[in-house]
C-alpha cells in the first residue's frame, strides 16, 4: 500500500466514524426522568453546533480521502483502456453525486452554524435559562432552566416572546422571585418555576 493508499483509507475510515458517533451518539435525544427534553449548552456553544461542525469536518474528509484513495487504486492498472475507463466512471460518479453530497454539506453547515438563536440569560442570583427560537419566522420559542454544567432542560414554550424583533434583539433581563423566575423582553414577560427535580439525565430509547 502507498503512503496515498494509507492517507485515503485512513482519512475514508476516520471521516465514517466520526460522522456516526457524531450523528448516532453526540446527537442522541436524552431527556430526563420525567421526559422533559435535556440539551447540551456550555459557554455560548449548543450540542448542535457540535455536531453540525463534526460532520460538516467528517463529510469534507471523507471526499478528500475518498479522491487520494480512488485515484491511487485506479492508476495501479496496467490495462490503458481499463484505467481510462474507471478513470472516466469515476469523474461521472463524482458528478452525479456532487449534488448530492453539497445538500449533505449545507446541512451540516446550517447546523454548526446555527439556523435559530440560543440566547442564555443569568439572573442576579446566578440562576440562569436558555431561550431559543428558530430561525424561519421566529414563532417557535422554547425556555429551557439549567439542568446541570452542561445541559438545559426543556421548561415550557413561550409564545409570549414569538415573532420579531427576534428575542435576541430585544432588551431581555431575568429576575429571581420567590420560588419562581421572571424573564421579561420589553413589554412581555414569562414566569417560570425555578423548582427543578434532579432526576439523572438518560438517552432516551429509539
Amino acid at each position: 500500500m502507498t503512503r496515498r493508499e494509507g492517507w485515503g483509507a485512513a482519512l475514508v475510515g476516520a471521516a465514517g466514524f466520526t460522522f456516526w458517533w457524531a450523528t448516532v451518539i453526540w446527537a442522541a435525544s436524552a431527556s430526563d426522568a420525567a421526559g422533559r427534553q435535556v440539551v447540551f449548552f456550555y459557554r455560548g456553544v449548543s450540542g448542535s453546533e457540535i455536531t453540525g461542525w463534526i460532520q460538516l469536518v467528517s463529510l469534507l474528509g471523507g471526499a478528500v480521502g475518498s479522491f487520494l484513495l480512488a485515484s491511487s487504486l485506479i492508476g495501479r492498472i496496467r490495462q490503458r483502456w481499463l484505467r481510462r475507463s474507471l478513470g472516466w466512471s469515476a469523474c461521472a460518479a463524482s458528478i452525479l453525486a456532487a449534488p448530492y453530497l453539497a445538500v449533505v454539506v449545507l446541512v451540516a453547515y446550517l447546523g454548526a452554524a446555527g439556523i435559530g438563536d440560543d440566547v442564555e440569560l443569568t439572573a442576579p442570583t446566578g440562576q440562569s435559562v436558555l431561550v431559543t427560537q428558530d430561525g424561519f419566522d421566529g414563532d417557535v420559542v422554547t425556555v429551557y432552566t439549567r439542568y446541570d454544567e452542561f445541559h438545559y432542560v426543556m421548561h415550557r414554550s413561550a409564545d409570549e416572546l414569538a415573532g420579531f424583533p427576534r428575542v435576541k434583539d430585544r432588551d431581555c433581563h431575568l429576575v429571581a422571585l420567590d420560588g419562581s423566575l421572571r424573564l421579561t423582553c420589553g413589554e412581555d414577560s414569562v414566569t417560570i418555576n425555578a423548582q427543578l427535580d434532579a432526576s439523572h439525565i438518560s438517552v432516551a430509547p429509539e
